[in-house]
């Protein structure tokens, strides 16, 4: 019964950030289609994560593999987003705050660039994990 309300509640949440505008601290800007696509591939890797968890539960290494290359594409599709959403930000930007916005861009970026950074570091560890010998 609650990992069925844990499901429903994990799609209702999902989609509502699916569908939701762009916003960086005090910035918003209207979503595009790109921006859409890469938050429901995002979206994604939770259930695709159980799914490994699950379904290949008799091999370890398999499971340690596709979790890290689920792990990697998260990274890349984060980065992605990070960049669509700059984007949309710098076309939206009508107050003609320039210096703001690139300031507090910056600080995003440093900001994903540092958890892209660690999650990397994470998968490096799992594929070392891997291929070590017992």
């Amino acid at each position: 019964m609650i990992d069925t309300l844990m499901c429903i509640v994990y799609i209702f949440v999902g989609a509502k950030w699916v569908l939701k505008k762009v916003e960086i601290e005090t910035i918003s800007a209207p979503t595009n289609w790109k921006i859409i696509v890469l938050k429901f591939l995002i979206w994604l890797v939770v259930p695709s994560e159980i799914f490994i968890y699950i379904y290949f539960y008799d091999s370890g290494i398999v499971r340690i593999f596709l979790g890290v290359s689920v792990m990697l594409l998260y990274l890349i599709e984060t980065r992605l987003l990070f960049n669509e959403m700059s984007k949309a930000i710098v076309e939206s930007n009508i107050d003609n705050r320039e210096k703001d916005v690139k300031h507090i861009l910056e600080r995003r970026k440093f900001r994903v660039q540092l958890g892209i950074i660690c999650f990397g570091i994470i998968a490096f560890i799992a594929l070392l994990v891997g291929i070590m010998p017992d």
